[in-house]
């Protein structure tokens, strides 16, 4: 939605050899080469997320509960951070006796980024939020420089207690994500979609706090992930030692074994992309596939190839507040088997079409199978697509996106 992940995924898209070289892209003939759990679809994994909100719908309020939910500590991982509501309520928490830290990406979507000066196309505009927050005494880091960015977002509260949670964001803390007036970056855009999850499961909780104390300065090369219900990046180890993320296992395993229907919010996709030519072949096995779309997510080769295996694509839904705006389609969600014995979905930062986000970006996803999570989801996007477009508009049609061209800075 805002200016700093639209030109991130045009910019992987676009300079994605020049940024990690060829083999950390991953092979174009399938995913990225990932070590983890290859089981993680497994059915006998009940009750480990609930709903954590939708966006723009529910606004800050499901983040805000959360946040003043901590009994103990607190532990945030966010790739932009710019919302005065969200960076009071941490303040607010750590003035009556929560243990608060936050991590924040070390750069956004360019390089070299130059922390001290608003006024350079480079300024990391997480600064004044990070200069905010340690100037009220609570503890605040910059990721590590070996990712390029650290795109995650998510929140813990309580670890190590038995009363520990997780909350699993698609979305960044910038009032853009929670509001659905008038955007300043579209004409006629009212907001973001975007999903999050939260658990009280501690094998969740456990593995989250481990990877956030390894990703914490002075940094550590941390354990494998192992945890079945959660999805990591990177897959390609971007220091000695980093144990390869599970995302390029998990999330092409997600789409080759539905057998009914997957139901994709389409943000952006890589030409020619591994997961992109799975959901083109899951539909031309027989499996339901429909896109909600960003207009220009697909190249126009991509494009017809997608509609020629029978998915459909559907652009731009409309707001529930103004009937005369659309939504961005910022959400990476993925729900595959709705209503069957075998749901799954996917929530989460890591773009699954970007072979960047999966190879080389810290990002963090969850894999909920529960009904009370899933449900609501479902319903969300069967709305989104019944009140959408079949066709953009004009001036969007051409190729890629204006609105996601790495020439634009918004």
């Amino acid at each position: 939605m805002t200016q700093s992940w639209r030109a991130l995924g045009a910019a992987l898209v676009t300079s994605c050899i020049a940024l990690v070289g060829l083999a950390a892209c991953g092979d174009e003939s399938g995913a990225p080469v990932s070590a983890g759990p290859t089981s993680s679809q497994s059915s006998d994994l009940p009750g480990v997320f609930t709903l954590g909100g939708v966006e723009p719908d529910n606004g800050r309020t499901p983040l805000l509960n959360f946040i003043g939910g901590a009994q103990e500590s607190i532990d945030v991982v966010i790739y932009q951070f710019d919302d005065a509501q969200i960076r009071q309520a941490l303040i607010d928490a750590h003035n009556r006796g929560i243990a608060v830290r936050v991590l924040m990406s070390w750069q956004l979507y360019l390089n070299k980024n130059q922390y001290a000066d608003p006024s350079s196309r480079n300024y990391n505009r997480n600064t004044p939020t990070f200069n905010e927050l340690r100037s009220a005494g609570i503890d605040v880091a910059w990721s590590r420089h070996q990712f390029p960015y650290t795109h995650q977002k998510s929140v813990v509260s309580d670890a190590g207690t038995d009363h520990g949670r997780a909350f699993i964001a698609d979305y960044n803390f910038a009032p853009t994500y929670f509001d659905d007036g008038p955007s300043p970056f579209e004409k006629n855009e009212g907001g973001a979609r975007g999903f999050a999850v939260t658990s009280s499961d501690q094998g969740v909780v456990n593995e989250m706090t481990r990877v956030f104390n390894a990703d914490w300065p002075p940094f550590s090369t941390g354990e494998p992930y192992t945890d079945p219900h959660l999805v990591w990046s990177p897959t390609t180890p971007q220091f000695a030692g980093e144990p390869p993320g599970t995302s390029g296992v998990a999330l092409p395993e997600l789409i080759n074994q539905a057998s009914k229907t997957l139901n994709v919010y389409m943000y952006l996709a890589d030409p020619n992309d591994p997961q992109l030519n799975q959901l083109i072949a899951a539909a031309q096995r027989g499996v339901k596939v429909r896109f909600v779309a960003n207009c220009g997510a697909l190249t126009k080769n991509d494009l017809k190839r997608v509609k020629s295996a029978g998915i459909k694509v559907v652009y731009q839904p409309t707001s529930a507040s103004d009937a005369n705006r659309f939504l961005f389609i910022h959400t990476k969600t993925l729900i595959a088997d709705f209503g069957t014995a075998q749901q799954v979905g996917y929530v989460g930062s890591v773009n699954i079409y970007l072979k960047a986000s999966l190879a080389r970006l810290r990002e963090l996803g969850a894999l909920p199978r529960d009904a009370n999570a899933l449900a609501p989801i479902n319903a969300t996007f069967e709305r989104d697509y019944a009140n959408s477009k079949t066709k953009c508009p004009a001036n969007t049609a051409a190729g890629r996106a204006d609105i996601l061209s790495p020439g634009k800075t918004r």
